[in-house]
């Protein structure tokens, strides 16, 4: 199971803002994604997520909340993203709608983002935010222990899915 979701966008010194995606395995809690996006739109998604499978497989499952592009509602079932995912042959699940504590790993991993890394930067531009985003991933995942994992790393107890993202 992995979740997912946009740790609230804050803005470049050069004009725009970033929109951080983050992605989790719930188990491990080892962050497979950490990337800086300019909109939360479904192509974007698209484009990071299969970086990502590429690079770590697939999971079995996807967690997210039903905000814009994976929102969830009784008028429109799948968006073309949740429709994408499937056809990999990932399962999703939504939080209820109003609970994020449904998510609250990936909440709790967005606090730590915010406090370690996003509030002590100014940023420039996407691609610095991406090369700060990838020095603090590393930290988190080989470096920092976690007190919900015994004080192990993520990276310890983090196994890749054997799912191949296919070509």
């Amino acid at each position: 199971l992995w979740q997912m979701d946009f740790k609230g966008y804050f803005a470049l010194g050069e004009g725009g803002y970033c929109h951080p995606l983050t992605v989790l395995d719930d188990h491990s809690r080892f962050l497979v994604g950490l990337k800086a996006c300019p909109n939360e739109t479904s192509a974007t998604v698209k484009t990071q997520l299969s970086t990502i499978f590429e690079r770590f497989g697939l999971p079995e499952r996807m967690l997210m909340d039903n905000g814009s592009p994976w929102g969830f509602d009784q008028d429109s079932r799948y968006t073309t993203l949740s429709a994408w995912l499937i056809q990999l042959g990932i399962r999703i699940s939504h939080g209820r709608p109003y609970h994020p504590q449904t998510q609250g790993k990936d909440e709790r991993l967005h606090r730590t983002l915010k406090a370690e890394l996003i509030q002590r930067h100014s940023w420039s531009n996407l691609s610095e935010s991406q090369v700060l985003f990838d020095e603090w991933w590393q930290v988190y995942n080989y470096v920092r222990p976690h007190e919900a994992l015994e004080l192990q790393t993520p990276s310890r107890r983090y196994q890749p899915s054997p799912r191949p993202f296919p070509a």
